[in-house]
């Protein structure tokens, strides 16, 4: 009981600050492809991404039932490889994200672009939400999903500019915090 509690505060934590870092980056994007191309890149990103990930789960059910065992210490060490990333990155990285950055004229109306941009960002969530799922943390990973969702999105929506500046200049320390839920809930996972 004490072990899911802890999974699922991990689980809301990673899963919302990357949610919030994902809503200030399509929100860049729309600025730079355009709202329109923006929305469509989401929808076909989330569509693909969706077929492609039940086509490998039920391709791959038996197979799951087999290996469990090794799917919940393959679980772990891909969130803490994840986590231990988002610190590298926290304490290394480039974190403005766009200054300076132009996009040329004839890729602004691409939408195969900012597609395969917002895909890399609903990737990372999926690389959060399927270790759980393959854990045995289903319930915590569908809880902190909605959460982080709706919190993000209303977030984005209530503030509009002042929350795009207020994660710009705090984007190292949401990346420094997921790192740290995501190392421990790998750990979690591991010792669960």
């Amino acid at each position: 009981m004490l072990l899911d509690l802890a999974i699922l505060l991990a689980s809301l934590w990673s899963l919302s600050t990357e949610m919030i870092e994902d809503v200030f980056v399509d929100l860049a994007y729309g600025s730079l492809f355009g709202w329109n191309n923006l929305s469509k890149g989401i929808l076909i990103s989330s569509v693909v991404l969706f077929l492609v990930s039940a086509a490998i789960l039920k391709l791959a059910f038996d197979w799951v039932a087999i290996s469990l065992p090794y799917l919940k210490l393959a679980s772990a060490v891909l969130l803490a490889s994840f986590g231990g990333y988002w610190l590298y990155e926290s304490l290394m990285g480039d974190h403005d994200l766009f200054q300076g950055r132009e996009v040329p004229n004839e890729e602004r109306s691409n939408v195969k672009i900012v597609t395969q941009l917002v895909m890399v960002e609903e990737f990372e969530v999926l690389l959060i939400v399927i270790p759980l799922i393959a854990s045995s943390h289903a319930t915590e990973a569908i809880i902190s999903l909605i959460f982080a969702v709706g919190f993000s999105f209303s977030m984005a929506a209530a503030m509009r500019r002042k929350f795009e500046s207020l994660v710009r200049s705090r984007i190292r320390h949401l990346k420094f915090a997921s790192g740290v839920a995501l190392l421990v809930m790998g750990l979690l996972v591991l010792l669960g």
